[in-house]
């Protein structure tokens, strides 16, 4: 990603891409992957005070990761609000669960500072917003290759940088 892209830009490689493994984390964190999965490994530490941590760890991952974490968030599907920030644990995995297998159409931006809405195939939107007592620095979401990172913040900020 090259700096001043514009948020198309930034999600080009996404769009098409069906989206899987979708995890909700706790309650307002959310991650999607997109595009081929790959697997890592990380072994044990046999020195480990603990048994967890003597043990080797296997995730699947994307070659591309939308990850979201703090702010207010509403998911719409075919102009019916369905899901958002207010309700339950139980709303927000099953908000996850419709995510889950659409393709990626788009993203845009609206009026509202930093509200980003995410469409999809399957006529799914996700909109999310930084909350009332949000600062300015705060995280609501990043895109991420491995390589090259973009994030929102919660001031409208876009921050890019790569790692070598």
């Amino acid at each position: 990603m090259k700096p001043s892209q514009t948020l198309t830009d930034h999600f080009a490689p996404v769009v098409g891409q069906l989206c899987w493994d979708v995890e909700p984390e706790l309650t307002c964190w959310l991650q999607l992957r997109f595009g081929s999965p790959y697997i890592s490994v990380r072994e044990g530490n046999p020195s480990s005070s603990t048994e967890r941590g003597r043990r080797r760890r296997v995730k699947v991952s994307g070659s591309i990761q939308l990850f979201f974490e703090l702010g207010e968030w509403e998911y719409i599907e075919n102009g019916k609000r369905r899901y958002h920030s207010g309700q339950s644990r139980t709303c927000f995995r099953r908000m996850a669960q419709r995510l889950q297998s659409q393709s990626f159409v788009r993203v845009r931006s609206t009026d509202r500072p930093a509200e980003t809405v995410f469409e999809f195939d399957l006529g799914g939107e996700f909109r999310t917003w930084p909350s009332a007592d949000a600062q300015r620095d705060d995280l609501l979401w990043e895109l991420s290759n491995g390589k090259n990172h973009v994030r929102m913040q919660a001031n409208g900020h876009l921050q890019e940088w790569s790692t070598k």
